[in-house]
């Protein structure tokens, strides 16, 4: 995605300009980007069991399900996007 790798450019130029003029910085950016990107789906799990174990311990009025849900559908959407299906 060209925006993901803009802004990985500007975040590494800001934090350690020495790498862009590496000659592997096209290889180095798209691991970073793909890191990057597992760990969203990381982030979508932990929402997930968070949401399922508040609709069941939490005495907060909120859809959790409904929460733990859209995580869910998040998880899916990012994973095609961004490996495949055959990913999950």
């Amino acid at each position: 995605d060209a925006k993901q790798m803009e802004f990985i450019r500007h975040y590494v130029e800001k934090s350690n300009p020495e790498m862009l003029s590496m000659k592997d910085w096209d290889i180095m950016s798209e691991e970073m980007a793909s890191t990057i990107n597992k760990n969203a789906l990381i982030s979508h799990l932990t929402w997930i069991t968070w949401a399922i174990l508040q609709s069941k311990y939490s005495q907060v009025d909120f859809d959790y399900l409904k929460y733990a849900n859209l995580r869910i559908q998040g998880f899916k959407m990012h994973s095609q996007k961004y490996f495949g299906e055959s990913f999950y």
